[in-house]
């Protein structure tokens, strides 16, 4: 455990290069100057998840402790950008290993970003950076991770806020507060990227309904045509020249493919437009899914799926060498829920 009084940057910036699977930013004031520092200074080729939580717009906004520019910013960098209200909490999480907990935002102030740069006095703050556990992080995503909404961040967000925040300026603050805020949050998208997904499959004609599962099937399960449940995942790195896409299957999910309960899952490819694959629980069992595959660490499944130069698309299980590839061009772009 350390204890840290000032430098918090220089800090967070080499524990965000040495991250190699997950990078969770829990802070509810963001700047952009802030932001953009972490983002470039910390920047590897291990291309890990990013997620950032951060309060829901508010009067921060109106106020400047928030950068909207900062969010979409981050966005554009490849983070997932989830709301919770009430949150108070800073929290950096590399790697669900190393954690840094206490008082600085990812703001210039809180950071202790120089004065000649951003012509601003620092706060007094603290982190402390620690080494956690499998426990630890399970808590601080449960808490954290699991109860917040996941949004996206619209073009033109931005100047959209600007000229709201700009038309304040001419009328009483008392009157125009709220409506201006319910604005801020209206235009943001509160769909996740697999509700999205689903509705472009709908209005293709590939699936005809789904609905959300709340209970029992973790996150990100949906029943499909009124009868099929299944899994829609995301990219854990999104799109990269070589094509390739990074999935993670825990096991409490192997668990329910196992038994049945969950009939297929879907691959988002982060392609334009989205295309995916949808490979069924017997195909999973069969070619993915096997004990000698599952890491030793986090007791999951890490799967690659690679699009090749002719088009063609081919998995690799984590633990197995990299030549061991299987076909999946049989399952891309449409429902299957039985092994073809």
């Amino acid at each position: 455990m350390k204890f840290i009084y000032f430098n918090f940057l220089e800090s967070l910036v080499e524990d965000f290069k040495r991250a190699k699977k997950e990078i969770l930013i829990i802070t509810p004031y963001i700047k952009r100057e802030a932001a953009n520092l972490l983002i470039n200074q910390g920047r590897s080729n291990s291309n890990p998840s990013l997620h950032l939580i951060t309060l829901p717009p508010g009067i921060e906004y109106i106020e400047g402790a928030t950068d909207p520019a900062a969010i979409s910013d981050l966005q554009d960098a490849g983070f997932t950008i989830y709301l919770l209200e009430d949150l108070h909490a800073k929290i950096y999480m590399f790697d669900r290993k190393i954690a840094y907990i206490g008082s600085a935002n990812l703001t210039n102030r809180g950071l202790g970003i120089s004065e000649e740069l951003i012509g601003l006095k620092t706060n007094k703050e603290i982190l402390v950076r620690m080494e956690i556990g499998s426990i630890e992080s399970k808590k601080i995503r449960e808490v954290f991770l699991n109860s917040a909404t996941e949004v996206s961040v619209p073009k033109g967000w931005v100047n959209n806020i600007e000229t709201l925040l700009g038309q304040l300026e001419d009328v009483p603050i008392s009157i125009t507060y709220k409506e201006t805020l319910d604005k801020i949050r209206n235009s943001l998208s509160m769909e996740s990227k697999q509700v999205r997904f689903l509705k472009e499959l709908v209005k293709e004609g590939k699936i005809k309904s789904f609905d959300h599962i709340t209970s029992g099937m973790h996150r990100h399960a949906y029943k499909i045509n009124e009868q099929h449940a299944v899994k829609v995942f995301r990219s854990k790195q999104g799109v990269h020249d070589n094509h390739t896409y990074s999935y993670q299957i825990t096991a409490p999910t192997a668990v329910l493919i196992h038994q049945r309960k969950i009939k297929a899952v879907l691959f988002i490819l982060e392609e334009d437009p989205d295309h995916f694959v949808s490979l069924p629980s017997g195909f999973l069992i069969n070619e993915v899914l096997k004990k000698e595959y599952q890491t030793q660490k986090n007791k999951d499944w890490q799967i690659k799926i690679k699009r090749m130069i002719d088009q063609s698309l081919w998995l690799s299980p984590a633990g197995r060498n990299e030549s061991y590839r299987i076909a999946l061009s049989k399952y891309e772009d449409s429902f299957i829920i039985k092994k073809k």
